[in-house]
C-alpha cells in the first residue's frame, strides 16, 4: 500500500520522547520538520533497515501532506526507490507502510544522538538525493 495524502506519519512513544529532547536541543519546534530530517538521515545510512517491533504508538501523527510539504513527489520517489532496493536485496517481506515507519523511527534515534544544531544542519546538508 502506498502512502496517500490523507494518511498520517505516526511515531512510537519512544520516538516521541526522543523528538521532545531533539526539539529542546535544536529549537526546531515542528514535528514535520524533525520527521523529514529523521527520514532523510535514515535513508542516507548504508545499513539496511531491520524489521522490528516499533512499539506503542504515541499521539504524534502528522498528515502525509504536511509531512512532505511541497516535496511530496521527491519523498515518494526516494521512498519507493529505497523500498524497491530493499525488496531486491532482502528475502524478508516488509510492507511499504512499515518500511517507511521503520526508517522514520531509525532516523529519530540517529538524530537524537546529535546534541548540537549545527551538527544536525551538517547532516542535512550531506544528504544526497541521488543516493537512490
Amino acid at each position: 500500500m502506498m502512502i496517500k495524502k490523507n494518511d498520517y506519519v505516526k511515531v512510537s512513544e519512544v520516538g516521541k520522547n526522543l523528538l521532545l529532547v531533539i526539539k529542546k536541543n535544536t529549537e526546531i519546534t515542528q514535528w514535520n520538520v524533525l520527521l523529514r530530517i529523521a527520514l532523510a538521515i535514515s535513508l542516507k545510512m548504508d545499513t539496511p533497515i531491520v524489521n522490528m517491533d516499533i512499539g506503542k504508538e504515541s499521539n504524534v501523527a502528522v498528515e502525509w501532506k504536511t509531512f512532505c510539504g511541497e516535496s511530496e513527489k521527491i519523498f515518494k520517489y526516494l521512498l519507493l526507490q529505497a523500498y524497491e532496493s530493499f525488496r531486491r536485496k532482502s528475502s524478508e517481506f516488509l510492507s511499504y507502510d512499515k518500511f517507511v515507519r521503520l526508517h522514520i523511527e531509525r532516523g529519530i534515534k540517529e538524530l537524537a544522538k546529535e546534541k548540537k544544531l549545527n551538527t544536525i544542519v551538517k547532516s542535512i546538508q550531506s544528504i544526497s538525493i541521488g543516493r537512490y
